[in-house]
């Protein structure tokens, strides 16, 4: 039975994979196989997610392969798209209130779910409006209100339409003064949202919702908050928040590293860089948690890193860089460093937007 049940498992991680080599991936899951199972926890839990998905209905089932194989269709650059914009949904919806969440689970309709997103997605964008707008929206009578959204958004594209032309030019424009999430451009206030937001301690949330409305502090403590919660890529084979994910040299942790490490467990990156912290100097050759070469960064990074930044670099910039390859989480940091002194926007990492409204920021706390 038991060996019945590792076929089982083993064949749903065939049936996923979309057109490879079946005798290469037969190997590759036999090496995956053994490796679960030296993981006692690890497995009983893919034995249980295996027993789920046999449970599932036969339409359902097809339905979930057919999702997957769609995910990994296409080159790297889209797949990594892809897999953003799912870790997106997913992260927007475990913040979602139950109740809407068993809403959207429950409609079954692809249309109605659909519809219902949008209009979920819709209501939070109302919430960022500033007051006096979104009390004017309120007040419409339902066939005006549609019409006052669109208008309003139009407004938010043309905005938007201008800081990026404002980017690419060198122009002495007005430099954008936002103090609002709303005020943002689309992919600023996304990054914000997604990347600086979660990670923030309450403390640093009331900050900034306290300097909200204020020009140039609330920006400038975006750009700081970010600046101190820096994005780090994981490495290829995934991000590290626990110590089973931890090599295995570096498992053997005391009681009393353990538990100060309590609190950033399945946290990225906060969980690593406590681990690196506290190891550094106790481990020989302490192996990096992140990406810390070129090679172990998505796809778009890498190519904006040698297209973009790289060309920029002197001598000097170049062998410093160079001799932080394998160091973590130096590496990452010092790109992060170069490229926002060479104006360059690493996709992911750096803080998105025109390069003039972070400038005009940092020069009015004297920041680098």
């Amino acid at each position: 039975m038991r060996r019945f049940g590792t076929m089982l498992l083993l064949l749903v991680v065939l049936l996923t994979l979309g057109g490879a080599d079946p005798t290469v991936e037969l190997e590759r899951n036999r090496v995956l196989l053994e490796k679960w199972r030296a993981d006692p926890e690890h497995w009983q839990r893919l034995q249980h997610d295996l027993q789920a998905f046999y449970a599932l209905p036969e339409s359902r089932q097809k339905a979930m392969r057919r999702f997957d194989r769609q995910l990994h269709e296409g080159d790297l650059a889209v797949q990594a798209r892809r897999w953003r914009v799912l870790g997106r949904y997913a992260s927007w919806l475990e913040k979602l209130p139950a109740e809407e969440r068993r809403r959207i689970d429950e409609e079954t309709n692809p249309a109605k779910r659909l519809q219902l997103l949008r209009e979920l997605r819709s209501r939070e964008w109302l919430d960022r409006l500033p007051d006096r707008l979104r009390n004017e929206v309120l007040r419409l009578p339902a066939e005006q209100r549609a019409e006052r959204i669109a208008q309003l958004r139009a407004e938010e594209r043309r905005q938007r339409q201008n800081w990026q032309r404002l980017s690419s030019s060198r122009s002495e424009e007005p430099v954008p003064r936002p103090a609002h999430l709303n005020e943002l451009p689309t992919e600023v206030r996304q990054f914000v949202e997604l990347a600086v937001l979660p990670r923030l301690s309450a403390d640093e949330r009331d900050r900034l919702r306290k300097a909200e409305g204020k020009y140039p502090e609330w920006l400038r403590l975006i750009h700081d908050l970010n600046a101190a919660h820096p994005v780090l890529p994981p490495l290829p084979s995934g991000p590290i928040v626990s110590p089973k994910d931890l090599p295995i040299g570096m498992r053997r942790l005391t009681r009393m590293e353990i538990e100060s490490l309590r609190s950033t467990v399945g946290r990225w990156p906060e969980f690593a860089l406590e681990v690196t912290r506290q190891l550094r100097g106790k481990v020989p050759n302490l192996p990096s948690l992140g990406a810390s070469k070129l090679d172990d960064f998505p796809p778009e990074i890498q190519t904006v890193v040698r297209n973009q930044l790289l060309p920029r670099l002197n001598d000097s910039q170049r062998q410093i860089l160079q001799a932080l390859q394998g160091r973590w989480p130096e590496y990452p940091l010092e790109l992060l460093r170069l490229a926002q002194q060479k104006r360059v926007i690493l996709p992911v990492m750096g803080l998105p937007g025109p390069p003039a409204m972070w400038e005009a920021v940092r020069a009015t706390s004297g920041g680098s």
